[in-house]
This record gives structure tokens, C-alpha cells and sequence, in this order.
């Protein structure tokens, strides 16, 4: 491969590698991350601002959003990531207890606080 876009170096971190090199890959980081380089596997350490930070599973790593997914909403205070909304069956969320819209065949209570299932 050519250029900067992709490096290949070694790390070692002696109480997770046993003794064994264990590879990364580093990439050009996709739109909404503070930093040039990113670690395959880690991804983005840090969004800038407007985006939240999402975990993708362990062969993405951390991507940055410029919106979280139904069922999440972006914590500010914990450094906007995405997290869970604690109300079952929300389908956007503004904070861990206040829905914004429930899922389909649920409707809001008045205090955004409970999706309950239309009946009917």
C-alpha cells in the first residue's frame, strides 16, 4: 500500500500480548473525528463537536455519528457518546428518561416517560 493511509507497526502490551505481537493498522479517520489517524479495531478516540462517538463492535471500533440510532441518544456529559434509552419500546430519545417518539404501535405518555402499546 501506498502513502499515509495506511501503516502497519507492531504493539505489545505485555499483560494482554503474552509475549506475542499483536498488529494494527492505522487509517485516515472518516468525517466527524477530531484526529487524522485512527487505529483499525479502536477507531476515533474523540468527535468533534456536534457528532457523538458510537461503538461499532471490536472490528469497527468507535465511529463518529452525526445523529445516534433509534433507541439512543447522545450523552454530552459522558462525553458525547451514544447511549441507551431507559424507556422500553422508545424510538428517540433526548435523555437516559425522556422519549421523544415510541416505536410503532406505542404511543407517549404525557410526561415522556413511558411508551405504552396502542390497543385497538
Amino acid at each position: 500500500m501506498t502513502g499515509s493511509l495506511v501503516s502497519l507497526f507492531w504493539l505489545c502490551l505485555a499483560a494482554t500480548c503474552l509475549g506475542s505481537a499483536y498488529s494494527m493498522v492505522t487509517f485516515s479517520c472518516p468525517r466527524g473525528c477530531i484526529e487524522k489517524m485512527c487505529l483499525l479495531h479502536v477507531g476515533c478516540p474523540k468527535c468533534t463537536p456536534g457528532w457523538c462517538a458510537r461503538y461499532g463492535g471490536r472490528n469497527i471500533g468507535t465511529a463518529c455519528v452525526p445523529m445516534c440510532p433509534p433507541g439512543e441518544f447522545c450523552y454530552e456529559k459522558g462525553g458525547n457518546v451514544c447511549v441507551d434509552c431507559r424507556v422500553s419500546n422508545c424510538h428517540r430519545c433526548t435523555a437516559y428518561h425522556r422519549c421523544e417518539s415510541c416505536d410503532s404501535g406505542f404511543t407517549l405518555s404525557t410526561d415522556k416517560r413511558q411508551c405504552t402499546r396502542i390497543i385497538g
